[in-house]
This record gives C-alpha cells, structure tokens and sequence, in this order.
C-alpha cells in the first residue's frame, strides 16, 4: 500500500468520476484505475462498485475513505512537524549556567526565548564552574552562559550581558554615601574576592582595576559562593567589585556606588559550530537581537 494508491481513492471517493480524478491528479485513467485495483487487492475489499455509466462506494469504501482521509491528514502533520524539527522550528535545546549566582539577565533572556518559540523545549542545567567550561565540549549542554573565554576555536560567543560594576560597602562605611568612587579612593581598603578556582576574571579584575589605578588590591578572603561574599561584605569584613545587578539580592545591607570610570560585568552566549542541533539556530538568532539591543556607553 502506498500513499499514492490513498491519495487516488480518496480523490476518487469524493468525485467518483475517474476520468475527472485522473485529470485532477495529472495521470491517465488507465494509471488510476491500475492503482485502484491494486489497492483493493492488497486490501482482499471491495471498496468501489463500478458500472458504465456510475461509480460507487461499497460499505467497506466509505469506512476506508473516511479512515483514509484521517490518516493522510496526520501523515500530512507529521510530516509537517518533522520539516519544523529539521529547521529547528521545535524540538529542544539545552543551556547550562552558573548555578551558585542568580543573574536576572538570564531569566529574562531565557523567557523571551520561550514565549518566541514555545513548540522547543528549553532545559537549564545548573553548573559548577568547571562543568560550565567543559559543558560544550563534553556535549552536556547545547550552549552555556558563561563569562570565561571560548575553550577552543570551535566555540562561538555572543554578549548577552553588559552591566555597570559597582564597589560594594558595608552601609556604615565612610565612602558608602558617595554618589561615585574613584578605584584610587579604594587604595587602603580590604577587598574580598571571588577565589580564582570559581571565577578567575573576577578575581583578576579587581587585581587589574587596581594595578591600573597605581595599587595592588588587598584581598584579605576569597570565597566560593557569592552569598558568603555578600554576607562578609554587609558584616564589615571588607569591600568588593559587584555588578549592579545584584543591589537587588543585597535586601539592602550593602551600598552600591558606581565606579568613575566605568567598567563592565559581560557575560556571554556560547555553542560549538560543531554541535548539530537544529534548535541551536533560533536560540543564536535571539542572541544576536540580544546583542544589537545592548547599550554600551562610553568607557
């Protein structure tokens, strides 16, 4: 049986005319009534009663048409989806970040992707930091949001974050009313730190920022979870560099004052051009109106 021998009898079925069915389906009679037949061969069922002048359909007939007529109909969306599969249309796509940090960023990306292509189911996958840098290359994840540099040069990146850096103070600190702080105001300050082996460009970034501002940070602890840097920083044990983002989850025990001259917490979307999965596509299309809707003041 083959969806050509359906197609034919449920064209005949509604016209029961062959020659105005073969005309329909752009073959002869006799290649019609070839296809007919074999169905019903196949089929060891009568479903047309044919006479010289009429055409119709037995009992078995009008059952198989209307059955036929479902089924070339869900073949027909099945195939459908499976077009749609193949252009990504649906399908899944898996996205690994950092599970010690909460970024309103990425809820905010991860929804709109959601709401824009709601036939692709979309997984996050909590990483530690080492996990999050393997995950492309151990194929654990479709992308990753991540701020660490691209493993090899298969992986591609796109800036999904760029968000102002703030000092962080305790509220009872002699600078936290400051409108704006200069790096070399922070000159004899304890600073606390991510520690290198979870986030080493925050670590090395305010080592930078220092050096650049003629001074050698003092990094009297380093943490590994940016809540116990936070608790530390509101208890007066010391100062950090934090993204504004995070004045929210502070519940308001830490200023928050802008560095003069400004610089970025960036965070980016990255996948390996290797990775086939089709639903990679729309994702790094979002990524890329994503990026073009990013502000970048003057530095």
């Amino acid at each position: 049986m083959t969806i050509f021998q359906l197609e034919c009898f449920c064209a005949l079925a509604d016209s029961l005319n062959f020659t105005q069915t073969a005309n329909a389906m752009f073959i002869t009679q006799p290649a019609l009534s070839r296809a007919i037949s074999s169905l019903e061969q196949e089929l060891q069922l009568t479903l047309l009663q044919r006479t010289t002048h009429s055409v119709t359909l037995t009992p078995a007939g009008k059952i198989f048409s209307r059955e036929c007529q479902k089924l070339l109909k869900d073949l027909q969306r099945v195939s459908e989806r499976a077009r749609s599969a193949q252009t990504g249309q649906i399908g899944s796509v898996r996205i690994g970040f950092q599970r010690d940090n909460f970024e309103t960023y990425i809820a905010d990306f991860v929804n709109l992707f959601r709401h824009s292509h709601s036939d692709i189911a979309l997984e996050l996958l909590p990483f530690s930091v080492n996990e999050l840098n393997n995950a492309l290359q151990e194929k654990t994840a479709d992308a990753v949001i991540s701020g660490g540099p691209p493993a090899n040069e298969s992986i591609r990146s796109l800036m999904i974050a760029n968000l102002p850096e703030c000092v962080a103070l305790p509220l009872d600190h002699p600078l936290a009313d400051r409108e704006v702080l200069d790096m070399r105001e922070l000159k004899n300050e304890k600073f606390i730190a991510m520690s290198r082996s979870i986030s080493c460009s925050g670590f090395e970034s305010i080592i930078h920022k220092s050096l650049v501002a003629g001074f050698e940070a003092q990094i009297v602890a380093q943490v590994e979870l940016l809540p116990t840097l936070m608790t530390l920083v509101a208890c007066g044990q010391g100062i950090s560099i934090l993204h504004r983002d995070m004045l929210a989850r502070s519940n308001g025990r830490i200023a928050f004052v802008p560095l003069r001259s400004v610089s970025y917490f960036r965070r980016f979307l990255m996948w390996d051009i290797n990775n086939d999965n089709p639903c990679l596509k729309p994702l790094i299309a979002l990524g890329h109106k994503w990026q073009d809707e990013l502000e970048f003041p003057a530095e």
